[in-house]
């Protein structure tokens, strides 16, 4: 499930505080960025899992990866 370009992971307050943010306050001061370019390719993901550091003994138990060999 992807969510659309506008949306963002929290809700707006009625009004600006110290604990919540407004919709106009949150334009004016959160950056805004571009959208990217969606999911990363093959050699992308290639390319981080060889660069990523070796696990030294131990079992993995999750993975910011789909594992494609269990």
């Amino acid at each position: 499930m992807k969510a659309s370009p506008a949306q963002i992971a929290f809700r707006y307050r009625p009004q600006g505080s110290a604990t919540g943010v407004s919709q106009s306050m949150a334009t004016q001061l959160l950056p805004q960025y571009e959208p990217d370019d969606g999911d990363l390719t093959k050699t992308q993901l290639t390319q981080l899992k060889n660069s990523a550091p070796k696990a030294k003994g131990g079992t993995i138990r999750s993975s910011l990866f789909e594992c494609e060999h269990v």
